[in-house]
């Protein structure tokens, strides 16, 4: 009785962690930082970030900030990129995503009164980015 009772009470919890998402790494690509940057500052507006950060070789973007009316559904995510030189006019680009739920129950839908907590990461958003960046970087043909 006990277990089951446990089992429901724990069935809609999210499990929160308290690092970031994982890294994912693209492969080499045939351009430079300098372009490799370029595509990462145009594709990160697209998708409705702002950089909060930056410097030669990475970018940190603000809280995109995704609100629900349901406990612990609302949410927020960050984007780490660091942009590396592969080879001289090469790149390669790592990607991290970390996600922080609101555990307010009461004004779930306030971003004033959020209380954020790490989630761990969002791995998915990071694995989106890194495929809307090799389309952009290598095109449709991924042939080179």
């Amino acid at each position: 009785m006990r277990i089951a009772l446990g089992l429901l009470l724990t069935a809609g919890c999210i499990p929160l962690v308290s690092e970031g998402g994982t890294w994912t790494e693209s492969g080499i690509y045939s351009k430079s930082p300098e372009e490799a940057r370029k595509a990462c500052l145009e594709t990160l507006e697209k998708k409705g970030f702002k950089i909060a950060k930056q410097d030669e070789h990475t970018l940190q973007t603000e809280w995109k900030v995704t609100l629900s009316p349901h406990y612990r559904q609302g949410n927020r995510d960050r984007l780490d990129l660091e942009l590396l030189e592969a080879a001289p006019g090469k790149s390669q680009i790592r990607i991290r995503a970390s996600r922080d739920v609101n555990d307010n129950p009461r004004t779930p839908m306030s971003e004033k009164d959020a209380e954020w907590i790490s989630a761990g990461g969002n791995d998915a958003l990071a694995e989106e980015i890194q495929m809307l960046l090799k389309l952009r970087l290598k095109g449709v043909g991924l042939d080179d």
